[in-house]
């Protein structure tokens, strides 16, 4: 199953490498934690 492309809005599987898609999910991911609010894991049984 390809989770990037949708015929309505999706990334155009053919014009990117995976290197290109993991460099971008990074800047995200180190955009985004840092701005998260500090939540507290819930006590699992």
């Amino acid at each position: 199953m390809d989770f990037l492309w949708s015929d309505a809005s999706g990334l155009q599987v053919d014009a990117y490498e995976e290197s290109d898609v993991q460099e971008r999910a990074a800047e995200v991911f180190h955009h985004t934690l840092p701005r998260l609010p500090a939540t507290p894991l819930p006590d699992l049984p």
